[in-house]
């Protein structure tokens, strides 16, 4: 008898353990499911420095409050979304993309934004590319790296 009792409990133990361990392997984010909760968090927690208003005041002026392109060239565009979803979005080609995001992340320190700015605004990077066997290769949409290390 204490046998039977001593297997049935071992068994429920191994199966709980295991139960436990697909709950935890199934519930784990996905790398994607982090990107998306670092823009979600970004968008959140969104501010801007007094001075970062006043550079973007004038970097979005002639748009008149509507969403559009701010720069757009042979290797990355910078839109601006208006509120209620606010944010800069700066798509980079695939070729060199890497390259590419840091170029547009150095043209808007260029034009004085800071990298809390840079965060704050938020903004977000999309990789984009016109063939859909690359496009598995690509990172989804993304705050730059030195934003995710503040959220």
């Amino acid at each position: 008898m204490n046998k039977k009792i001593i297997i049935i409990l071992t068994t429920v133990v191994i199966l709980t353990i295991l139960g436990l361990g697909i709950k935890m392997f199934l519930d784990r984010p996905s790398e994607e499911g982090k990107m998306i909760q670092e823009i979600y968090q970004a968008q959140e927690t969104a501010s801007l420095s007094p001075g970062g208003e006043a550079l973007k005041a004038e970097l979005i002026k002639f748009l008149g409050g509507k969403a559009g392109a701010i720069i757009n060239n042979s290797d990355f565009e910078i839109g601006y979304l208006p509120a209620p979803l606010e944010r800069l979005m700066i798509f980079v080609n695939f070729n060199n993309w890497q390259e590419k995001e840091n170029t547009a992340i150095s043209w808007l320190k260029s034009r004085g934004f800071s990298d809390a700015d840079i965060c704050g605004f938020p903004t977000v990077i999309s990789v984009v590319t016109d063939t859909p066997e690359s496009s598995m290769e690509l990172p989804g949409s993304h705050v730059p790296s030195f934003c995710s290390e503040d959220i």
